[in-house]
């Protein structure tokens, strides 16, 4: 048995030539350009990571601490400076969380970092206790119960620095 090429229906045979687009309009369909996912993220960690600015607002982080020294004291002032060792410190502390529950999640072969990470990293550094009032006002008083870390030496030298009027 033999083949024959077959022929297009004679109704569907244009003149032969293309029918030619103009250059605005094929630049209107044309699709913009999107990145792939996570590409754009990690271009902004990168330069993140090479500022070293503050990440929070100061103001807004400002009023934080105001707030829950004014649980402790309501006649506390702070310096401006530390305020800033506060900020830093808290930032340094998120950011090396963070770091190391997303360590964890990628040892458990998953990209996203779950309510549970951060639960085993905050067992696995022993901050799982909360601060009571108590601790806050033996930190400002400079007595601080725990054992010294970057964390808890960043925040009695705020404490050190904060004034308190009687």
């Amino acid at each position: 048995m033999t083949r024959i090429k077959q022929q297009k229906h004679p109704s569907s045979r244009g003149s032969g030539k293309k029918a030619s687009k103009s250059v605005g309009a094929a630049k209107a369909e044309r699709k913009p350009h999107r990145w792939r996912p996570g590409t754009v993220a990690l271009r902004q960690i990168r330069q993140l990571q090479k500022g070293g600015e503050l990440l929070t607002a100061k103001k807004p982080f400002q009023r934080l601490v105001r707030e829950i020294a004014g649980e402790v004291r309501a006649d506390m002032r702070f310096e401006r400076t530390a305020l800033l060792a506060l900020q830093e410190a808290a930032e340094q502390h998120l950011t090396a969380l963070f770091e190391n529950a997303q360590r964890l999640a990628v040892h458990g072969k998953r990209i996203t970092v779950r309510p549970e990470d951060m639960q085993l990293v905050r067992h696995i550094n022993g901050d799982e206790q909360q601060l009571t009032s108590i601790d806050l006002q033996s930190l400002f008083k400079g007595q601080a119960s725990s054992e010294p870390n970057e964390t808890t030496a960043a925040a009695e030298a705020a404490a050190a620095t904060a004034h308190v009027y009687d």
